[in-house]
């Protein structure tokens, strides 16, 4: 049996991951929150026991099997993260929330812990009761084209056996029904529809040493997103150079 835990900051498709891994993978056992919050950085074997000891709710049988399966012989936790454009994902996150105000600089401060740890992994393969880290693009997820691509890998890597047919949930609690109209939004290229300043801010608050380094997602430049007039443009370039936007975005960009 394999034992996969599934990491992602908030809004960023854990539990479409987690659902489809559930209802597709034949000899795996899947956890989100059970060894640790699902929005958290990855624990070690030692960290893990303690957090079942603060979190008595997660105990149940499989956790216990498989604490004691990790006991006895390290590396069989499968440690998997989904990732979401930066953008969408804030997009998503208030979208979320109606009538709540959202702490963006927070929300980036955990989403940037969280793929920074993961990240690690890939360099620490020793890390207790672990395996080899996998990140995976939201945006590949939800092409059915590249989520095969991703399934062959993820058979190929931990020996995962997949059913013939896949089953791709449209249910995810709690959150909406996954609809070909929620999945078209997400690969149409510029789902984010953000006003420039909370586009900008986002820019600021992304590690983009991991964001554009590991997953390949770009900072925006508003002015090609939006019509703007002369005036706005002049003042909102001096605003992104003043902040240091310019430079990210020379750094972290295709290059044409």
């Amino acid at each position: 049996m394999k034992y996969i835990k599934i990491f992602g900051a908030e809004r960023s498709g854990v539990g479409f991951l987690a659902e489809l891994l559930r209802r597709n993978a034949k000899n795996a056992t899947i956890v989100t929150d059970g060894l640790g919050i699902r929005y958290k950085p990855p624990l070690t074997l030692s960290k893990i026991k303690q957090f079942l000891k603060d979190n008595k709710f997660y105990v149940n049988k499989d956790t216990a099997r498989i604490i004691r399966v990790l006991e006895k012989k390290s590396g069989l936790l499968i440690p998997i993260s989904v990732i979401k454009n930066p953008y969408s994902c804030y997009k998503s996150i208030s979208r979320f929330r109606p009538g709540h105000s959202v702490n963006l600089d927070k929300e980036f401060d955990n989403y940037n812990e969280l793929y920074k740890s993961c990240i690690s992994m890939l360099f620490n393969n020793t890390m207790d009761g672990y395996d080899l880290f996998t990140g995976i693009c939201y945006e590949n997820l939800i092409n059915n084209e590249n989520l095969m691509k991703i399934l062959t890998h993820l058979s190929e890597t931990y020996d995962i056996e997949f059913k013939e047919d896949i089953e791709i949930p449209v249910e995810i609690e709690p959150t909406y029904p996954f609809t070909d109209a929620k999945r078209s939004f997400y690969l149409s290229g510029s789902p984010y529809k953000l006003d420039t300043d909370t586009m900008n801010r986002i820019t600021l608050a992304v590690d983009w040493d991991i964001a554009h380094k590991f997953f390949n997602y770009a900072p925006l430049d508003p002015r090609e997103v939006y019509s703007l007039g002369k005036v706005d443009v002049k003042r909102l370039t001096a605003y992104m150079r003043s902040s240091g936007i310019l430079r990210i975005l020379k750094l972290n960009r295709p290059k044409p």
